[in-house]
């Protein structure tokens, strides 16, 4: 067995995340596409001080870079990653979904939003059947009445739509900002 030194092992560990080395003079497309392969998951979060946060580990590895080019490879038509709750929501290699379906099927099983009443059981033929017939659409199209305020103050329809993204029926298609556009 061979040892190392604290100190190497600090700078493979750096060299690793992408966070040693020479930066593009230019970064493009190409730059972002085989970085976030190297990564394996950017994490996605609302949070918006600077810039969103998946936007960020790029930055610090590439240095200024045109954020479209990672707009593109998530939600462009050809997108090269996709988009799913890893430890985190993340942006993925699209290689990586099947890695992810074990926990599709887990998510079919009765949880916390198959509601007692059957209303979003209920709601997701519906939903499936929209999406084919009328194409992409955000969870406010289900809205009925009034919206109460509130992150987590899902209606029947959009509660459907997070249930068929996670089990692996529809997939997030873009974002409008942070509201989710599924397909």
């Amino acid at each position: 067995m061979e040892k190392i030194s604290l100190k190497t092992a600090r700078r493979i560990a750096i060299h690793a995340q992408g966070l040693s080395g020479n930066r593009p003079a230019k970064p493009g497309a190409a730059h972002v596409r085989r970085l976030t392969q190297v990564l394996g998951a950017v994490q996605i979060d609302s949070v918006n001080v600077v810039a969103r946060a998946h936007y960020l580990p790029l930055q610090a590895r590439l240095g200024d870079y045109d954020t479209a080019h990672l707009d593109k490879e998530a939600w462009g038509k050809r997108p090269s990653l996709f988009e799913y709750w890893a430890h985190a929501l993340c942006l993925m290699p699209v290689e990586m979904q099947p890695l992810f379906r074990w926990r599709m099927e887990d998510y079919r099983r009765p949880n916390y939003w198959m509601n007692s009443n059957g209303e979003v059981k209920g709601a997701i033929q519906r939903v499936l059947d929209h999406l084919r017939d009328q194409g992409a659409v955000s969870g406010g199209a289900f809205a009925e009445g009034k919206r109460e305020a509130g992150w987590w103050n899902w209606n029947a329809g959009k509660a459907a739509l997070e249930y068929l993204f996670r089990v692996g029926e529809v997939s997030l298609a873009t974002r409008k900002g942070v509201e989710w556009v599924y397909d």
